[in-house]
Protein backbone atom coordinates (compact mmCIF):
# COMPACT_ATOMS: atom_id res chain seq x y z
CA UNK A 1 0.00 0.00 0.00
CA UNK A 2 1.35 3.41 -1.03
CA UNK A 3 0.54 6.68 0.73
CA UNK A 4 2.02 9.93 1.98
CA UNK A 5 3.11 8.79 5.41
CA UNK A 6 2.50 10.85 8.51
CA UNK A 7 2.84 9.74 12.10
CA UNK A 8 -0.92 9.97 12.60
CA UNK A 9 -1.55 7.98 9.45
CA UNK A 10 0.88 5.31 10.61
CA UNK A 11 -0.91 5.04 13.97
CA UNK A 12 -4.32 4.63 12.24
CA UNK A 13 -2.97 2.00 9.86
CA UNK A 14 -1.47 0.07 12.78
CA UNK A 15 -4.83 0.02 14.55
CA UNK A 16 -6.59 -1.14 11.36
CA UNK A 17 -3.93 -3.80 10.80
CA UNK A 18 -4.42 -5.22 14.32
CA UNK A 19 -8.20 -5.28 13.97
CA UNK A 20 -7.78 -7.22 10.74
CA UNK A 21 -5.89 -9.94 12.56
CA UNK A 22 -2.25 -8.89 12.10
CA UNK A 23 0.00 -10.65 9.60
CA UNK A 24 2.60 -8.94 7.41
CA UNK A 25 2.04 -5.69 5.49
CA UNK A 26 4.21 -2.81 4.21
CA UNK A 27 3.10 0.82 3.87
CA UNK A 28 5.22 2.58 1.22
CA UNK A 29 5.88 6.33 1.47
CA UNK A 30 5.15 8.45 -1.62
CA UNK A 31 7.23 11.32 -0.21
CA UNK A 32 10.57 9.52 0.18
CA UNK A 33 11.37 6.91 -2.42
CA UNK A 34 12.12 3.45 -0.97
CA UNK A 35 10.87 4.22 2.57
CA UNK A 36 8.27 1.93 4.08
CA UNK A 37 6.67 0.94 7.35
CA UNK A 38 6.54 -2.80 7.96
CA UNK A 39 3.54 -3.94 10.02
CA UNK A 40 3.94 -7.33 11.61
CA UNK A 41 1.32 -8.35 14.16
CA UNK A 42 1.55 -5.65 16.86
CA UNK A 43 4.94 -4.21 15.81
CA UNK A 44 5.81 -1.53 13.27
CA UNK A 45 9.24 -0.54 11.99
CA UNK A 46 10.76 1.64 9.27
CA UNK A 47 12.69 0.06 6.42
CA UNK A 48 14.25 1.12 3.16
CA UNK A 49 14.29 -0.76 -0.14
CA UNK A 50 16.74 -0.19 -2.97
CA UNK A 51 19.17 -1.93 -5.32
CA UNK A 52 22.81 -2.82 -4.75
CA UNK A 53 24.98 -4.69 -7.22
CA UNK A 54 21.97 -5.14 -9.51
CA UNK A 55 19.96 -6.94 -6.82
CA UNK A 56 17.07 -5.71 -4.66
CA UNK A 57 18.10 -5.08 -1.05
CA UNK A 58 16.23 -4.27 2.17
CA UNK A 59 17.50 -2.63 5.30
CA UNK A 60 15.75 -2.08 8.62
CA UNK A 61 15.91 1.44 10.04
CA UNK A 62 14.21 0.98 13.42
CA UNK A 63 10.87 0.73 15.25
CA UNK A 64 8.45 3.62 14.84
CA UNK A 65 8.44 4.15 18.61
CA UNK A 66 12.18 4.89 18.60
CA UNK A 67 12.63 6.68 15.23
CA UNK A 68 10.76 9.76 14.04
CA UNK A 69 9.36 9.91 10.53
CA UNK A 70 11.77 12.72 9.60
CA UNK A 71 14.77 10.72 10.88
CA UNK A 72 13.56 7.69 8.97
CA UNK A 73 13.30 9.68 5.71
CA UNK A 74 16.81 11.08 6.24
CA UNK A 75 18.18 7.60 6.93
CA UNK A 76 16.45 6.16 3.86
CA UNK A 77 17.86 8.93 1.67
CA UNK A 78 21.36 8.28 3.04
CA UNK A 79 21.17 4.51 2.48
CA UNK A 80 19.92 4.97 -1.08
CA UNK A 81 22.84 7.30 -1.71
CA UNK A 82 25.28 4.69 -0.34
CA UNK A 83 23.84 2.01 -2.60
CA UNK A 84 24.09 4.35 -5.59
CA UNK A 85 27.80 4.83 -4.79
CA UNK A 86 28.16 1.02 -4.54
CA UNK A 87 28.55 1.13 -0.77
CA UNK A 88 26.66 -1.34 1.40
CA UNK A 89 25.52 -0.13 4.84
CA UNK A 90 24.48 -3.70 5.63
CA UNK A 91 28.14 -4.73 5.63
CA UNK A 92 28.90 -2.01 8.17
CA UNK A 93 26.11 -3.29 10.39
CA UNK A 94 27.35 -6.84 10.11
CA UNK A 95 30.85 -5.66 11.02
CA UNK A 96 29.47 -3.77 14.04
CA UNK A 97 27.48 -6.81 15.18
CA UNK A 98 30.49 -9.07 14.73
CA UNK A 99 32.67 -6.64 16.67
CA UNK A 100 30.16 -6.54 19.51
CA UNK A 101 29.88 -10.32 19.45
CA UNK A 102 33.65 -10.74 19.54
CA UNK A 103 33.86 -8.35 22.48
CA UNK A 104 31.54 -10.67 24.44
CA UNK A 105 33.16 -13.96 23.31
CA UNK A 106 34.00 -16.10 26.35
CA UNK A 107 35.59 -19.47 27.02
CA UNK A 108 32.09 -20.94 27.28
CA UNK A 109 31.47 -19.83 23.67
CA UNK A 110 34.80 -21.34 22.60
CA UNK A 111 33.84 -24.61 24.33
CA UNK A 112 30.58 -24.78 22.34
CA UNK A 113 32.52 -24.36 19.08
CA UNK A 114 35.12 -26.88 20.23
CA UNK A 115 32.41 -29.52 20.68
CA UNK A 116 31.26 -28.97 17.08
CA UNK A 117 34.77 -29.10 15.60
CA UNK A 118 35.29 -32.06 13.20
CA UNK A 119 38.32 -33.34 15.12
CA UNK A 120 36.37 -33.30 18.38
CA UNK A 121 33.36 -35.03 16.88
CA UNK A 122 35.54 -37.76 15.38
CA UNK A 123 37.35 -38.54 18.66
CA UNK A 124 36.42 -41.53 20.81
CA UNK A 125 33.28 -41.19 22.93
CA UNK A 126 35.16 -41.95 26.15
CA UNK A 127 37.76 -39.28 25.32
CA UNK A 128 34.99 -36.71 24.77
CA UNK A 129 33.26 -37.71 28.00
CA UNK A 130 36.49 -37.36 30.00
CA UNK A 131 37.16 -33.94 28.50
CA UNK A 132 33.62 -32.76 29.24
CA UNK A 133 34.03 -33.83 32.85
CA UNK A 134 37.40 -32.05 33.05
CA UNK A 135 35.88 -28.87 31.60
CA UNK A 136 32.89 -28.88 33.96
CA UNK A 137 35.00 -29.49 37.04
CA UNK A 138 38.09 -27.36 36.47
CA UNK A 139 37.74 -24.98 33.49
CA UNK A 140 34.18 -23.73 33.52
CA UNK A 141 33.97 -22.63 37.20
CA UNK A 142 37.15 -20.51 37.09
CA UNK A 143 37.53 -19.50 33.44
CA UNK A 144 34.20 -20.09 31.70
CA UNK A 145 32.93 -16.47 31.89
CA UNK A 146 36.24 -14.79 31.02
CA UNK A 147 36.27 -12.93 27.72
CA UNK A 148 38.76 -13.82 25.01
CA UNK A 149 41.37 -12.43 24.66
CA UNK A 150 41.15 -9.57 27.18
CA UNK A 151 40.09 -11.64 30.19
CA UNK A 152 41.77 -14.95 29.45
CA UNK A 153 45.36 -13.70 29.54
CA UNK A 154 48.56 -15.63 30.11
CA UNK A 155 48.75 -14.18 33.62
CA UNK A 156 45.22 -15.35 34.43
CA UNK A 157 45.78 -18.84 32.98
CA UNK A 158 49.09 -19.13 34.83
CA UNK A 159 47.45 -18.29 38.16
CA UNK A 160 44.65 -20.79 37.52
CA UNK A 161 47.11 -23.52 36.55
CA UNK A 162 49.36 -22.90 39.58
CA UNK A 163 46.40 -23.11 41.97
CA UNK A 164 45.20 -26.40 40.45
CA UNK A 165 48.69 -27.90 40.15
CA UNK A 166 49.31 -27.35 43.86
CA UNK A 167 46.47 -29.76 44.67
CA UNK A 168 46.23 -32.00 41.58
CA UNK A 169 49.40 -31.80 39.44
CA UNK A 170 48.40 -34.49 36.96
CA UNK A 171 44.88 -33.11 36.55
CA UNK A 172 46.32 -29.61 36.11
CA UNK A 173 48.46 -30.74 33.18
CA UNK A 174 45.50 -32.44 31.53
CA UNK A 175 43.26 -29.42 32.11
CA UNK A 176 45.91 -27.09 30.68
CA UNK A 177 46.25 -29.28 27.57
CA UNK A 178 42.47 -29.32 27.14
CA UNK A 179 42.25 -25.54 27.53
CA UNK A 180 44.92 -25.07 24.86
CA UNK A 181 43.06 -27.38 22.47
CA UNK A 182 39.71 -25.68 23.14
CA UNK A 183 41.22 -22.28 22.32
CA UNK A 184 42.91 -23.56 19.16
CA UNK A 185 39.76 -25.21 17.83
CA UNK A 186 37.03 -22.93 19.16
CA UNK A 187 38.62 -19.48 19.52
CA UNK A 188 41.41 -19.32 16.98
CA UNK A 189 39.94 -16.18 15.36
CA UNK A 190 39.58 -14.43 18.73
CA UNK A 191 43.00 -14.95 20.30
CA UNK A 192 44.55 -11.82 18.83
CA UNK A 193 48.25 -11.04 18.40
CA UNK A 194 49.23 -12.57 21.75
CA UNK A 195 48.12 -16.00 20.58
CA UNK A 196 47.15 -18.91 22.79
CA UNK A 197 47.73 -17.93 26.45
CA UNK A 198 48.55 -21.55 27.33
CA UNK A 199 51.66 -21.44 25.17
CA UNK A 200 53.71 -19.68 27.85
CA UNK A 201 52.30 -21.74 30.73
CA UNK A 202 54.59 -24.75 30.86
CA UNK A 203 53.29 -28.02 32.32
CA UNK A 204 54.78 -28.95 35.65
CA UNK A 205 56.02 -32.28 37.02
CA UNK A 206 53.48 -34.93 37.90
CA UNK A 207 53.45 -37.17 40.90
CA UNK A 208 53.72 -40.49 39.11
CA UNK A 209 51.65 -43.20 40.75
CA UNK A 210 53.79 -46.07 42.04
CA UNK A 211 51.19 -48.02 44.00
CA UNK A 212 51.12 -51.77 43.60
CA UNK A 213 50.08 -54.69 45.74
CA UNK A 214 52.42 -55.67 48.52
CA UNK A 215 53.15 -59.40 48.87
CA UNK A 216 50.71 -59.59 51.78
CA UNK A 217 48.04 -57.74 49.79
CA UNK A 218 48.57 -60.04 46.84
CA UNK A 219 48.00 -63.07 49.05
CA UNK A 220 44.95 -61.40 50.60
CA UNK A 221 43.68 -60.65 47.08
CA UNK A 222 43.54 -64.33 46.18
CA UNK A 223 42.01 -65.31 49.52
CA UNK A 224 39.31 -62.64 49.19
CA UNK A 225 38.50 -63.72 45.64
CA UNK A 226 37.86 -67.29 46.73
CA UNK A 227 35.93 -66.29 49.86
CA UNK A 228 33.69 -63.77 48.10
CA UNK A 229 32.94 -66.16 45.24
CA UNK A 230 31.50 -68.68 47.73
CA UNK A 231 29.20 -66.16 49.39
CA UNK A 232 25.44 -66.13 48.54
CA UNK A 233 24.51 -63.53 45.93
CA UNK A 234 28.13 -62.92 44.94
CA UNK A 235 28.90 -61.36 41.55
CA UNK A 236 31.07 -64.29 40.44
CA UNK A 237 31.37 -63.03 36.88
CA UNK A 238 32.54 -59.64 38.12
CA UNK A 239 35.06 -61.27 40.45
CA UNK A 240 36.32 -63.37 37.55
CA UNK A 241 36.72 -60.18 35.50
CA UNK A 242 38.90 -58.60 38.21
CA UNK A 243 40.96 -61.79 38.45
CA UNK A 244 41.40 -61.87 34.67
CA UNK A 245 42.49 -58.21 34.71
CA UNK A 246 45.34 -59.07 37.07
CA UNK A 247 46.33 -62.26 35.21
CA UNK A 248 46.32 -60.62 31.76
CA UNK A 249 47.57 -57.09 32.51
CA UNK A 250 44.68 -55.66 30.46
CA UNK A 251 42.95 -52.38 31.11
CA UNK A 252 39.88 -53.01 33.22
CA UNK A 253 37.64 -51.24 30.69
CA UNK A 254 38.80 -53.64 28.00
CA UNK A 255 38.14 -56.58 30.29
CA UNK A 256 34.60 -55.38 31.01
CA UNK A 257 33.80 -55.04 27.29
CA UNK A 258 35.55 -58.28 26.24
CA UNK A 259 33.76 -60.54 23.75
CA UNK A 260 34.23 -64.23 23.03
CA UNK A 261 34.70 -63.42 19.34
CA UNK A 262 37.96 -61.65 20.19
CA UNK A 263 39.62 -64.89 21.31
CA UNK A 264 41.57 -67.18 19.00
CA UNK A 265 40.45 -70.79 18.64
CA UNK A 266 42.98 -72.04 21.18
CA UNK A 267 42.31 -69.13 23.54
CA UNK A 268 45.97 -68.10 23.61
CA UNK A 269 45.55 -64.79 21.76
CA UNK A 270 43.10 -61.97 22.31
CA UNK A 271 42.53 -59.49 19.47
CA UNK A 272 40.81 -56.29 20.58
CA UNK A 273 39.26 -54.39 17.65
CA UNK A 274 40.52 -50.87 17.02
CA UNK A 275 37.17 -49.35 17.99
CA UNK A 276 37.26 -51.00 21.42
CA UNK A 277 40.60 -49.87 22.82
CA UNK A 278 42.40 -46.67 23.73
CA UNK A 279 44.91 -46.36 20.87
CA UNK A 280 42.80 -48.00 18.16
CA UNK A 281 42.54 -44.89 15.98
CA UNK A 282 46.29 -44.79 15.39
CA UNK A 283 47.42 -48.37 16.06
CA UNK A 284 44.53 -50.50 14.79
CA UNK A 285 43.63 -53.84 16.36
CA UNK A 286 45.53 -54.84 19.50
CA UNK A 287 46.78 -58.41 19.95
CA UNK A 288 47.35 -59.60 23.52
CA UNK A 289 48.85 -63.03 24.30
CA UNK A 290 47.34 -64.72 27.34
CA UNK A 291 49.19 -66.77 29.93
CA UNK A 292 48.13 -70.23 31.05
CA UNK A 293 46.28 -69.08 34.23
CA UNK A 294 44.28 -66.53 32.23
CA UNK A 295 43.46 -69.15 29.60
CA UNK A 296 42.34 -71.60 32.28
CA UNK A 297 40.03 -69.00 33.79
CA UNK A 298 38.43 -68.33 30.39
CA UNK A 299 38.06 -72.05 29.70
CA UNK A 300 36.12 -72.45 32.94
CA UNK A 301 33.83 -69.55 32.03
CA UNK A 302 33.26 -70.83 28.49
CA UNK A 303 31.96 -74.12 29.86
CA UNK A 304 29.23 -72.18 31.71
CA UNK A 305 28.38 -69.59 29.07
CA UNK A 306 24.76 -69.35 27.91
CA UNK A 307 24.05 -69.97 24.20
CA UNK A 308 24.33 -66.78 22.17
CA UNK A 309 26.14 -64.84 24.91
CA UNK A 310 28.58 -62.49 23.18
CA UNK A 311 30.30 -61.02 26.23
CA UNK A 312 32.83 -62.84 28.38
CA UNK A 313 31.97 -60.90 31.54
CA UNK A 314 28.35 -59.75 31.07
CA UNK A 315 26.32 -57.93 33.71
CA UNK A 316 23.36 -59.51 35.50
CA UNK A 317 21.13 -58.82 32.47
CA UNK A 318 23.50 -60.44 30.00
CA UNK A 319 24.53 -57.09 28.52
CA UNK A 320 27.96 -55.58 28.17
CA UNK A 321 29.37 -54.77 31.60
CA UNK A 322 30.03 -51.04 31.86
CA UNK A 323 32.34 -51.04 34.85
CA UNK A 324 34.03 -53.21 37.45
CA UNK A 325 33.99 -50.50 40.09
CA UNK A 326 31.34 -52.00 42.36
CA UNK A 327 32.90 -55.47 42.65
CA UNK A 328 36.37 -53.92 42.92
CA UNK A 329 35.32 -51.66 45.82
CA UNK A 330 33.97 -54.67 47.71
CA UNK A 331 37.12 -56.67 47.02
CA UNK A 332 39.43 -53.80 47.94
CA UNK A 333 37.62 -53.33 51.23
CA UNK A 334 37.98 -57.02 51.97
CA UNK A 335 41.71 -56.82 51.28
CA UNK A 336 42.09 -53.73 53.44
CA UNK A 337 43.81 -51.68 50.71
CA UNK A 338 41.77 -48.47 50.63
CA UNK A 339 44.21 -46.56 48.38
CA UNK A 340 44.49 -49.26 45.74
CA UNK A 341 43.06 -48.48 42.31
CA UNK A 342 41.72 -51.02 39.85
CA UNK A 343 44.26 -49.83 37.28
CA UNK A 344 47.03 -50.68 39.77
CA UNK A 345 46.48 -54.34 38.85
CA UNK A 346 47.90 -53.55 35.42
CA UNK A 347 50.88 -51.85 37.07
CA UNK A 348 51.33 -54.90 39.27
CA UNK A 349 51.45 -57.16 36.20
CA UNK A 350 54.22 -55.10 34.57
CA UNK A 351 56.25 -54.88 37.78
CA UNK A 352 55.99 -58.63 38.37
CA UNK A 353 57.13 -59.20 34.80
CA UNK A 354 60.26 -57.08 35.26
CA UNK A 355 61.00 -58.79 38.56
CA UNK A 356 60.76 -62.09 36.70
CA UNK A 357 63.51 -60.95 34.32
CA UNK A 358 61.40 -59.94 31.29
CA UNK A 359 62.42 -56.91 29.24
CA UNK A 360 60.31 -53.78 28.95
CA UNK A 361 60.03 -54.36 25.21
CA UNK A 362 58.45 -57.77 25.73
CA UNK A 363 56.17 -56.55 28.52
CA UNK A 364 55.04 -53.54 26.50
CA UNK A 365 54.18 -55.84 23.62
CA UNK A 366 52.07 -58.06 25.86
CA UNK A 367 50.09 -55.32 27.58
CA UNK A 368 49.69 -53.31 24.39
CA UNK A 369 51.76 -50.21 25.17
CA UNK A 370 52.70 -48.12 22.15
CA UNK A 371 56.06 -47.06 23.61
CA UNK A 372 58.65 -48.33 26.07
CA UNK A 373 58.36 -45.02 27.92
CA UNK A 374 54.77 -45.85 28.83
CA UNK A 375 55.80 -49.27 30.12
CA UNK A 376 58.49 -47.64 32.28
CA UNK A 377 55.82 -45.42 33.87
CA UNK A 378 54.00 -48.56 34.99
CA UNK A 379 57.12 -50.11 36.47
CA UNK A 380 57.22 -50.27 40.28
CA UNK A 381 59.80 -52.48 42.00
CA UNK A 382 59.99 -53.41 45.63
CA UNK A 383 62.98 -52.21 47.65
CA UNK A 384 64.08 -55.82 47.94
CA UNK A 385 64.24 -56.11 44.15
CA UNK A 386 66.47 -53.04 43.95
CA UNK A 387 68.70 -54.29 46.75
CA UNK A 388 69.06 -57.68 45.08
CA UNK A 389 69.98 -56.02 41.80
CA UNK A 390 72.52 -53.75 43.52
CA UNK A 391 74.11 -56.74 45.29
CA UNK A 392 74.31 -58.67 42.04
CA UNK A 393 75.98 -55.88 40.08
CA UNK A 394 78.34 -54.87 42.87
CA UNK A 395 79.34 -58.50 43.45
CA UNK A 396 80.01 -58.94 39.76
CA UNK A 397 82.33 -55.92 39.73
CA UNK A 398 84.05 -56.89 42.99
CA UNK A 399 84.69 -60.41 41.70
CA UNK A 400 87.36 -59.04 39.35
CA UNK A 401 89.38 -57.85 42.35
CA UNK A 402 89.49 -61.43 43.64
CA UNK A 403 90.67 -62.73 40.28
CA UNK A 404 87.67 -64.99 39.79
CA UNK A 405 84.99 -64.97 37.09
CA UNK A 406 81.67 -63.27 37.91
CA UNK A 407 78.75 -65.42 38.98
CA UNK A 408 76.14 -66.34 36.42
CA UNK A 409 73.24 -63.91 36.16
CA UNK A 410 70.02 -65.26 37.63
CA UNK A 411 66.72 -63.48 36.80
CA UNK A 412 65.19 -61.47 39.62
CA UNK A 413 62.20 -63.01 41.31
CA UNK A 414 59.00 -61.06 41.90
Amino acid sequence: MRMALTEDRIAKERARHQRAGGGHEVLWDTTQRGLGVRLRNSSASYLVRGRHGGKPVWLSIGPVEAVTLKAARDAAKGHLGDWARKLDPRAERRADREKAKRAKFTLADAWALYLEHPETRSSRAKHRTNNECLYRLHLEPKLGKLRIPDGLTTKRVSAWYADLAEKLPTTANRARALLSTVLNRGADDHLGAAGNPCRKVKPGPENGRSRRLTPDELKAFWRALRTMADEPGADRIGLAAVEFTLLSGMRHGETAAMEWAWLSNDGALLTIPAAAHKTGRTKGDKRIPLGAPARALLAGLRAQVAPGQAFVFPDEHGHRRRTLDRVWCDLRTRIGAAGLHLHDLRREWVSQGVAAGLTLVVLGRVVGHTSQFMTEKYLTLEDADGAAAADRVASRIASYAEDRPPAAVVPLRG
